[in-house]
């Protein structure tokens, strides 16, 4: 799935993106969840300081892969403090979260790990 998120990016903004941890969340805990990676882009999805985001580019170009995947589209803009992002949600309470900042994650994912450790996953 991450594959096909990052090839649908470049329709917008042709970026290289680094892969950073996969991970379990709470080693240990009961509700066992999964961050499958982050992504990080080369630079800021819209560069320009001040240029403002449009996020309907983004949306055209990544609801379909999300949606064949099982995911919901792309929800409303997000912001806390100067991060801005958007997010869809899919099954296992995965989250697929896109920042301004050339972010990519995909996280929050319930699998049934025991005990739940990175090593139980392969990790």
């Amino acid at each position: 799935m991450a594959e096909d998120l990052l090839a649908a990016t470049t329709s917008v903004h042709a970026m290289n993106w680094e892969r950073r941890g996969q991970e379990i969340l709470e080693p240990g805990a009961e509700d066992c969840r999964y961050r499958a990676g982050v992504w990080q882009a080369d630079g800021n999805l819209y560069p320009v300081p001040g240029q403002g985001m449009d996020w309907d580019p983004w949306r055209e170009a990544l609801d379909p892969v999300l949606e064949e995947h099982g995911f919901s589209s792309l929800g409303r803009e997000r912001r806390s403090g100067a991060v801005t992002w958007l997010e869809a949600d899919g099954e296992h309470g995965a989250r697929v979260r896109l920042t301004a900042e050339g972010e990519l994650r995909i996280t929050d994912i319930r699998v049934d790990a025991e005990p739940c450790e990175d090593s139980t996953l392969g990790l």
